[in-house]
């Protein structure tokens, strides 16, 4: 191992001027100089030479080095052009598929089934998996549902997208029916959600309601209109105190503390309000459910 700064971070110096690993406690010895790269190394053997394999295996050291024709072990071994003999028509397998293919599973690729062996050790221990009764390989889940305690089939598909959730803390689960996604109370939600919902029921956090949040909008929209002077900031109009709308450009229930934060303001006729609500994240279908799964 060479003898670097980086290589040296589990290492500490003992009293013989040694370097032991602080995490495999084995016991390192120093050397000047590499046989081959003549860089400084460390050794766990006194008799060391060479900082690494790629140093000890290079040129004259290389245990094969100079070994050719008769000399070498391979010589006189026939080996078969493969890429010619196993290609296209010549393939042994070639024109066999389906059933008569040595690989065939019973058509899982083609109907969609998910093998137990394949798939149940990436998802467990977050889902629990079952052996379908009538075929073992196949496999069974039980439906996310509490109240429904199912077990089905999922499609392979559903598999994938369950286990890319499982890695990216994303919200696909296991439902055997419209009806159990619909009211199952973690439907669409993540584990950050469930860990704030949970929080907050607990009294550990509190999540202030909206009328909290807007008490101070009327003082905003006047300081607001006064700076640009009754202007409408998208299509510069003049616009009345009573009709002006203070529109948010971070939206209140995306981030409540952007609310009273001057440079989030928009002062805007109820035509731009209008388009402003129309954007993508911003309509307002989106603010409304936004704040429904927030409660």
């Amino acid at each position: 191992m060479l003898f670097t700064e980086n290589n040296l971070k589990n290492f500490r110096i003992t009293k013989g001027n040694n370097y032991r690993n602080t995490l495999t406690k084995y016991l390192y010895y120093y050397y000047y100089a590499c046989a081959e790269c003549g860089y400084p190394f460390i050794h766990s053997k006194k008799s060391g030479k060479f900082c690494s394999n790629s140093c000890a295996n290079t040129g004259e050291n290389n245990s094969m080095f100079g070994k050719t024709g008769d000399k070498h072990p391979g010589f006189g071994i026939k080996r078969p052009e493969v890429s010619l003999k196993m290609s296209g028509e010549n393939h042994p397998l070639f024109g066999i598929t389906g059933e008569l293919s040595p690989g065939w599973k019973g058509g899982v690729w083609k109907n969609n089934i998910p093998l137990y062996n394949t798939y149940a050790h990436q998802l467990e221990p977050i889902e629990k998996c079952v052996r379908d009764p009538e075929d073992p390989s196949i496999l069974n889940i039980f439906c996310t549902y509490s109240g429904c305690k199912k077990q089905y089939r999922p499609t392979r598909d559903e598999v994938g997208n369950r286990i890319k959730g499982i890695n990216s803390n994303d919200t696909h689960r296991f439902y055997c029916s419209d009806d159990c996604k619909q009211i199952c109370p973690i439907f669409h939600k993540t584990a950050k959600n469930l860990m704030e919902r949970d929080a907050e029921n607990a009294g550990r956090i509190t999540r202030p309601n909206q009328q909290h949040i807007r008490i101070n909008q009327t003082e905003n929209k006047n300081r607001r209109f006064r700076e640009n002077g009754g202007i409408c900031d998208w299509c510069e109009t003049p616009v009345t105190l009573e009709i002006s709308v203070l529109h948010h450009e971070v939206p209140v229930s995306s981030n409540f503390l952007m609310a009273d934060d001057p440079d989030n303001h928009w002062l805007l006729c109820k035509a731009c309000n209008k388009k402003a609500h129309q954007l993508l994240n911003c309509n307002y279908y989106e603010l409304r459910l936004r704040r429904v799964c927030k409660t």
